[in-house]
C-alpha cells in the first residue's frame, strides 16, 4: 500500500515537472538560434537578434548625430537628450526635480529614502547622546548634530 502511494506522488511530480515544461515552452515559444534564449514574442525574439547581430536600423535623425539603436525604445529615449524634455517628475514634497529617464527618476528617488532613514537615525542618536554627551566646552551635541543632518538633507534635495 505505502509504495503505491509512493508510486503515485513520483507520477504526480513527473506529471507536474512535464506541464510545467510544456507551460513555460508555451509562454516562450521563439528560441533564438545562436544562444537558445527563448522570448514570449517574435518581436523581442528580433530584437534580441541585433545583439548577435550588430545591427542598428533605428537611427537619429537629429542634426549631427549619428547615434543608431536596436529598437525604437532606446532611440526615442535618446531623442530627449536634444530636445531636453524631461517627462519623469520627483513627486516628493518640495522637490521640483525632472527627469528625461525613468531609470534617473528611480536613482533619485532612493536619495530621498535614505535621507528620510538618515533624518531618523541621526535624530534618534543625537536625542539619546544629549543627556550624557558633551563636547570639550560643556555643552551639549545634540543641537549641532540636529542641524548638521537638517542642513545636509535639505542640500540633497535642491
Amino acid at each position: 500500500m505505502q509504495q503505491q502511494q509512493v508510486n503515485h506522488l513520483q507520477q504526480q511530480q513527473q506529471s507536474n515537472k512535464s506541464s510545467n515544461d510544456l507551460k513555460q515552452r508555451m509562454e516562450r515559444p521563439y528560441k533564438c538560434e545562436t544562444c537558445l534564449k527563448t522570448f514570449p514574442t517574435s518581436y523581442k525574439l528580433n530584437r534580441h537578434n541585433y545583439s548577435h547581430s550588430g545591427e542598428r536600423p533605428y537611427m537619429c535623425q537629429w542634426p549631427n548625430c549619428d547615434k543608431r539603436f536596436n529598437d525604437n525604445y532606446h532611440l526615442r529615449r535618446h531623442m530627449n537628450t536634444h530636445t531636453g524634455e524631461k517627462p519623469y517628475p520627483c513627486l516628493y514634497p518640495g522637490c521640483m526635480k525632472r527627469y528625461s529617464r525613468s531609470e534617473d527618476l528611480r536613482n533619485h528617488q532612493k536619495t530621498h529614502n535614505n535621507n528620510n532613514g538618515g533624518n531618523n537615525n541621526s535624530q534618534q542618536t543625537s536625542n539619546s547622546s544629549s543627556a550624557s554627551s558633551s563636547n570639550n566646552n560643556g555643552r551639549s551635541t545634540s543641537t549641532n548634530k540636529q542641524n548638521e543632518s537638517s542642513s545636509a538633507t535639505i542640500s540633497t534635495w535642491k
